[in-house]
């Protein structure tokens, strides 16, 4: 017989965002969102570091260190893309918000 202790999270198809331990779902769900709308009205170049940022949210797990580089870097991003960056911008304060609770 075999105990397991701890989570077993298994994810299937696209779109996953695994899971960030202490971040709300919604709160991750609406960051990849934001930024996914935002991509639209940034240069091709900017279009690539968002989804390497995007990546990085899903795959982080909990990891602050690893979060936080790419939070800024869409936080960054947002601030120079005008309107369509405003909520990118409110979304990574919840997110930083929930990390630093």
């Amino acid at each position: 017989m075999t105990n397991h202790y701890g989570d077993n999270i298994n994810q299937y198809g696209d779109g996953n965002i695994g899971k960030i331990v202490g971040v709300p779902p919604g709160d991750v769900a609406a960051l990849i969102s934001a930024a996914n709308r935002m991509r639209a009205a940034v240069p091709p170049a900017s279009q690539q570091d968002i989804s390497q940022a995007l990546e990085t949210v899903q795959t982080a797990g909990g990891d602050p260190r690893r979060l936080r580089p790419a939070l800024e870097t869409l936080r960054s991003l947002a601030a120079i893309t005008g309107g369509a960056g405003v909520p990118v911008i409110e979304a990574v304060k919840k997110v930083l918000d929930a990390l630093n609770g």
